[in-house]
Formats: C-alpha cells, structure tokens, sequence
C-alpha cells in the first residue's frame, strides 16, 4: 500500500506508453500489489471486514454505468476500441482494485494513520517539485519535459504556471486541495509523534505555496470552498483551519503580484464580473458540447472523442461522460456519488465514531469535486481520483473493525 501511494503521487502524471506498453506505471504498481495482496484477502480472516452494502452498490453503478454498458452498446454503434482506450475505460474496475487492497490490507488505525501521513509526504514531494519547476531548475524542467511531458506543460513557464508530476495545472490544484482539506480534518496532532507533527508544519507550507504557483484557480477556488463547507459541517474551528487560512493568508500576500496578474488576465479585459476563462467556456459549451451531447446523448461518441473535435478538453465532467459514453454513464456517476455520500453522512452523523474526521473530510472532498466538475473533467484527473478512493478505502476499513467491535 505503501508502494501504491508513492506511485500514485508519483508517476500518475507520466504519459501512458512512456515507460511501461499502454500503462502508466502507477497502474502496473497497482497489478503488481493487486496480485500480492488477493491471497491475504482471501486467507486471512481478520482482513474480511464487513463493507456497507451503499458502497459497494455504488461501485456495481459506477462501473456498470461508465464501463460495461458503453462497452457492450458502443461496439453495436459502430464505435471500435483501442487498447489504450480500453485501459482508460477501465479506470472504475482500478478503483475498485484499489479500494479492497487499501481497504483489507491494514488491520489497525494506526497502519492507516500511518498511510494518510505517507499521502501528505507525497504530497509535500509533489509540492517540492512544483516549485523548483517555477524557479526553472534545469534538472527538474528537463525530468518534467522527458518523463511528463503534457501540452499543459508546455505552456506552464509561458503562462506563469506550474504543473509539478501531475502534467497538469488544474490536476496539480486539485490534488494539492484534496489534500489541504484532508489535512484540515483528519491531522490529529496528539496521536502524531512529535517529528511528524513537525514534519506536517513543512508540508503545510509547501503544499500551500505550490497551490498558489500552480496558477489553478479552481483549486484555490475548490480550498476556500472546502474548507468553509468543513466549518460548517463540523460547526466548530480547530487548530488546523487556523494554521491553513494563515498560511494561506500569508503565501497569498508574498505571491500577490503573480496573482494580481492572473486577476488582471480574467477580468482586465472587459467590465464584466465573469472571469475571462469561464466566458470563454461557456462559448465552448454552446458552440462544440452541448450540440455534441444532444446528438449522442445515450450511448455517446466513444472514448477517443478529442481527436475529432477542434477543442482538447471538455471543460464540464458531466458533458463529457454524455459525449464520451452517454447517458448510462452519466447516471452511474450520480449515483456513485449519491450513495457514497449518503454512506458518509451516516458516518459523519456519529461523531464518536473513528472515522468521523475522515468521512467529514471524503464528503467535503466529494461535494467540491462536484461543483468543480462544471468547469472541468476533475472525475477523470488521474492522482486525484486514487486519493479518493484510497480515503474510501480507509474509512471503509476502520468501520469494519467498527462494526465487528
């Protein structure tokens, strides 16, 4: 698990093919300890805990909705696949691999304690990398530029951004805030040895100042969010909240004339409160998605729908599932989210529960990936989405000792 992690953070972001025959090595990890882990899963005894039937039925709709069904009726439309394309429609059966390895692998809290901390590590490497990459340290640009090369990360130094091992900068934001905001919930100080709760002070401010260099503004957006929707589910302000709004405070106000330029570029440019990028979203889905999704609104278009439009990216997860694979997939998304949250909030209802933390912070994660989803695919964001579940899977873990007790 521990391998898992390090390899989600950590190679996530490197182009499909590159290293490894259409994978990307994060999923030939994920093969390898899939296989090492099937036989304690099935032997040992201790590692069968119980699974909510919510969120295992959401499972069943995810993958029947986003996979099985577009790949049983899309072939009868004519619509062929490649390899390559059959290992990204099999993105929701690697999350399930992923959630019972992490879920049946650690038997105690302090094991998954021990993960959570290696994911916050993670991300404090992920941070590091981010910013030499704004510095242009020439060994890292020339890591970035051979191992994760993206047109986004092309563009970053010319657009005053930055990309890190996630190829992307909303990728990057988004990864950087989900882990903020598990860090505002769920860093126990008092159950920490002393070296990591110092530890956490440094990765606090690194994974801090590379959301503001990453130049995504929907990360940024999606934190302030999070954070406020955690204060009130909670109802109350802890420690952590303080020391992320003033580190935020603070790294804002060193980083502010990079920011008074990305406000000049979205709104200097006109008299409106719209932000320049969203205005110029809301042509793309008039002009190119929605047409797109009226016409192929059940089964869709197939998975490779970018070659063939004018515009790379779709900019609206829920038109993309529309255009990619139809409606089915559409309604398997929503009602993954649903039940999963409904699972949560059952959680999150009985605060002497272990998992409460957690689960506060998995559906604040889930509501604000929901809201961001209208301006970008974020349920698709490789890194992102392992994180996710590897949560999932540890809160579904812990209630199965919960449960047995």
């Amino acid at each position: 698990v521990y391998a898992l992690i390090a390899a989600i953070a950590l190679t996530s972001g490197m182009e499909r093919g590159g290293i490894i025959p259409a994978l990307i090595p994060n999923e030939a990890v994920l093969g390898g300890a899939f296989g090492v882990a099937l036989p304690l899963l099935i032997r040992d005894k201790e590692r069968r805990v119980p699974t909510h039937g919510l969120l295992i039925l959401g499972m069943v709709a995810l993958v029947a909705g986003t996979m099985l069904a577009p790949m049983f009726f899309q072939p009868l439309q004519g619509i062929g696949y490649s390899t390559s394309q059959i290992i990204r429609m099999a993105a929701p059966v690697q999350y399930v691999m992923l959630f019972w390895v992490v879920r049946g692998i650690p038997t105690t809290q302090k094991q998954r304690d021990n993960l959570l901390f290696t994911m916050w590590v993670c991300a404090a490497i992920v941070s590091f990398v981010g910013v030499l990459q704004a510095f242009g340290i020439g060994p890292v640009t020339s890591l970035l530029s051979r191992f994760y090369a993206s047109e986004h990360g092309a563009a970053a130094a010319e657009l005053g951004r930055v990309t890190s091992l996630m190829s992307a900068w909303n990728v990057l934001g988004t990864f950087l805030m989900i882990n903020l905001l598990l860090i505002r919930a769920a860093w126990k100080p008092k159950d920490m040895h002393p070296l990591q709760n110092f530890a956490m002070l440094g990765i606090v401010g690194l994974v801090v100042i590379c959301q503001f260099i990453s130049g995504s503004f929907a990360g940024l957006g999606g934190l302030v969010i999070g954070l406020v929707l955690l204060e009130f589910i909670e109802g109350r302000i802890n420690g952590q909240f303080v020391l992320l709004m003033g580190g935020l405070a603070l790294v804002g106000l060193a980083v502010s004339p990079l920011l008074a330029d990305r406000l000049e570029y979205q709104f200097g440019g006109g008299d409106t409160w719209i932000p320049q990028t969203l205005a110029f979203r809301f042509e793309l889905w008039q002009e190119i998605f929605w047409p797109l999704a009226v016409d192929n609104f059940w089964w869709g278009m197939g998975p490779g729908i970018f070659g063939r439009l004018s515009w790379g990216w779709a900019e609206n997860h829920y038109l993309y599932l529309v255009i990619r694979t139809g409606f089915p997939s559409l309604l398997g998304h929503f009602v993954w989210l649903i039940l999963t949250l409904i699972w949560l909030f059952g959680i999150i209802f009985k605060p002497d529960n272990p998992s409460h933390e957690l689960a506060v912070a998995a559906a604040t994660i889930l509501i604000v990936m929901s809201i961001m989803g209208m301006t970008n695919e974020v349920f698709t964001f490789s890194g992102v989405m392992e994180y996710i579940w590897i949560v999932l899977a540890l809160i579904a873990g812990a209630q199965g000792d919960y449960l047995r007790e």
